[in-house]
């Protein structure tokens, strides 16, 4: 009886193994085409930093580590990779950001003294109106 329940759990346990092994090409692939689409854009962006090329790096390495076989790393790796690209899109979206808060910032002082400039002329009228 022991012997049976201890094969049963060997086999659930190499099922299961065997299972989650057999996901790795599929999540190699879905993350493969998510980090190369996010490269790819950011390529059409032209950005340049030390984050793009880490993630190119992690790109080129899990695409080594998948031709080896080695699809665990090639997924984890690659993930990676897709995580760097955000944060450099994200890196280039703050500072747009930051350059468009710079601007409007210009345009408000810019407005304010218009406005400064109308009051006075109004007040200047209304003075000699009496």
């Amino acid at each position: 009886m022991i012997k049976k329940v201890f094969v049963l759990s060997l086999a659930g346990v190499i099922a299961l193994l065997t299972a989650c092994a057999s996901q790795y090409p599929l999540l190699v692939q879905q993350s493969t085409v998510k980090a190369k689409e996010l490269r790819n854009y950011c390529k059409k962006q032209t950005l340049s930093s030390k984050t793009i090329s880490r993630a190119d790096s992690l790109y080129t390495l899990a695409l080594q580590y998948n031709q080896a076989g080695k699809e665990e790393e090639g997924y984890y790796t690659m993930e990676l990779a897709t995580i760097y690209y955000k944060l450099a899109l994200t890196q280039k979206e703050l500072a747009d950001s930051k350059n468009a808060i710079k601007n409007l910032e210009q345009t408000l002082v810019k407005v304010r003294d218009k406005l400064d400039t109308y009051k006075q002329v109004l007040s200047e009228i209304e003075s000699t109106n009496q």
